[in-house]
C-alpha cells in the first residue's frame, strides 16, 4: 500500500487536467487517473469559447499549432434566414473563440499537468473505499493511494461519482447529443454555424439546434443536440436528429456522403448532479452537471469548476478543515446558480408548442438582439448592476 499524495484527481478531461494543473502549480503532489489512454475520443462540438480559451491561455495553451482553428463568432440559421455575429466583446475575454478536437485538447491538458508536476495515469481505473462516505483509498491499478482529498471529475457518467452518492437531479436540464466528422471543403469558414430548427422524427421542433463547426483541416463537425427540463423529449433519437441535420447542411457544406468517428452522449446541465461535496471530496465539469443549458456546451465550464475544486482543496489543505469543501458548493452557486436558473426558465417557455420558430426568426431579424442573446447564452454578459443576477434568479424559479 502506499503513502498517499495530497490529491487524487479522477477523469483526465478538461475538468480534472485543470484541477490537476492548478494544484501542482500551487505545489501540491497530485496524481491524475484517467480510465482510458491518451488520445481518446469524446462526443462533443470541439467549439472553444472566448471563455474557453482564456482558461487555456491561462494554462499555457497557446493556439499556434495547425490543430486550432480560429473562429470569429456564430453563424445562426432558421429556414432559409441567417444572420452573423461576432464573438460580443468583453473586458475579460479574447475577442475570439476556436475549434479544436478533443482528442488533441485533452491529450495536451494532460501533458501540461504533468509538465507542472502532476503524476498522470492513463489507461487505468480508479475505485473508491470508502467509509462514513470518507474516501479512505483510492484503488489505482496494482496500488491503493491514500489522499488526503479526491477531485472527481470523470464525466457525465460519473461511476466514481455513483460510489460517493453523487446523483443527477432528473428536474434539472439534460441534453441529449450526437456529432460526426465529415469532409467539407469549408472547413476554413471563420464561423461556427448554428441552426435553430431542430426537428425530431415527426418533423416537430424541438429545444435545441443542429451545429456544423469547421476544423480547419479539411473536416467539419456535425452534431445536434436536444436539451429539455422536462422528459418529452427523452425518446428523441439523436442519431436521426444528426442524419436529417447532416441531410440538410449537406448542399451548402459539401459534406461527405458518411460521417467518420459518429458518437453520442448525454449532458447533464445547470448543476444537474451533486451532492459536489463530501467529507474529503468535492466533483466538477460534467460529473458535477456543470454544462451550460442554454447551450449545452461544457468545455469551458469544466475548466472553471476545475480550476475552483483546486482553488478549494488546496485551502482545505492549508488549514486542514473541511470549510473549504463545502464553500466550493457555495461558490458554484455563487457563480452559476442565478444564471442557470434564468436558463432553467428559458427552456420550460422553449418546451410550449411554436414557441422556438418566432423567438429564433425574431432574434435574426435584429443583429442587436442576436448579439444580446448570444451574451446571455453564452455567458458573456458584461458586469450588471448590483441585485440584477438575484432578480434573474427568482425570475428563472418562477419559471
Amino acid at each position: 500500500m502506499s503513502a498517499g499524495p495530497d490529491v487524487v484527481v479522477v477523469g483526465g478531461g478538461p475538468a480534472g487536467a485543470a484541477a490537476a494543473y492548478w494544484l501542482a502549480d500551487a505545489g501540491r503532489e497530485v496524481v491524475l487517473v484517467e480510465r482510458k489512454r491518451y488520445p481518446r475520443a469524446k462526443t462533443c462540438g470541439d467549439g472553444l469559447t472566448p471563455r474557453a480559451v482564456r482558461e487555456l491561455q491561462d494554462m499555457g495553451v497557446t493556439f499556434g499549432d495547425a490543430a486550432a482553428h480560429r473562429v470569429a463568432g456564430l453563424r445562426f440559421a432558421a429556414g432559409s434566414r441567417r444572420q452573423e455575429v461576432t464573438w460580443p466583446t468583453h473586458p475579460d475575454l479574447p475577442p475570439w473563440g476556436a475549434v479544436l478536437r478533443r482528442t488533441d485538447l485533452d491529450a495536451q491538458l494532460a501533458s501540461l499537468a504533468a509538465a507542472r508536476g502532476a503524476d498522470v495515469r492513463d489507461g487505468t481505473a480508479a475505485e473508491p473505499r470508502l467509509a462514513n462516505g470518507r474516501v479512505t483509498a483510492v484503488a489505482v491499478g496494482d496500488e491503493e493511494l491514500r489522499p488526503r482529498l479526491v477531485v472527481v471529475a470523470d464525466g457525465s457518467l460519473s461511476r466514481f461519482g455513483r460510489r460517493l452518492g453523487v446523483a443527477r437531479d432528473r428536474a434539472r436540464p439534460l441534453g441529449m447529443a450526437a456529432r460526426g466528422y465529415y469532409r467539407s471543403d469549408r472547413s476554413s469558414d471563420r464561423f461556427l454555424e448554428v441552426d435553430l430548427r431542430a426537428t425530431d422524427a415527426a418533423g416537430r421542433v424541438v429545444p435545441g439546434y443542429g451545429w456544423v463547426f469547421p476544423m480547419g483541416d479539411g473536416s467539419v463537425n456535425v452534431g445536434a443536440i436536444t436539451l429539455t427540463t422536462h422528459g418529452r423529449w427523452k425518446g428523441t433519437n439523436t442519431t436521426s436528429l444528426l442524419d436529417g441535420f447532416a441531410a440538410a447542411a449537406r448542399p451548402r457544406w459539401g459534406l461527405t456522403a458518411e460521417a467518420t468517428g459518429r458518437r453520442g452522449g448525454m449532458l447533464p446541465a445547470g448543476l444537474a448532479s451533486g451532492p459536489v461535496a463530501g467529507p474529503n471530496w468535492l466533483v466538477a465539469g460534467d460529473a458535477a452537471g456543470t454544462i451550460n443549458p442554454f447551450t449545452g456546451e461544457g468545455i469551458s465550464y469544466a475548466l472553471v469548476t476545475g480550476r475552483m475544486a483546486a482553488r478549494h482543496a488546496d485551502l482545505a489543505l492549508q488549514s486542514a478543515t473541511d470549510r473549504h469543501l463545502e464553500g466550493y458548493a457555495v461558490a458554484l452557486q455563487e457563480r452559476f446558480g442565478a444564471y442557470y436558473a434564468l436558463a432553467r426558465g428559458f427552456l420550460t417557455g422553449a418546451r410550449l408548442p411554436g414557441a422556438m420558430r418566432p423567438l429564433g426568426s425574431a432574434a435574426l431579424r435584429s443583429p442587436r438582439l442576436l448579439e444580446a442573446a448570444v451574451r446571455v447564452m453564452l455567458d458573456m454578459r458584461l458586469p450588471a448592476p448590483p441585485g440584477t443576477s438575484r432578480r434573474g434568479a427568482r425570475l428563472g424559479e418562477r419559471a
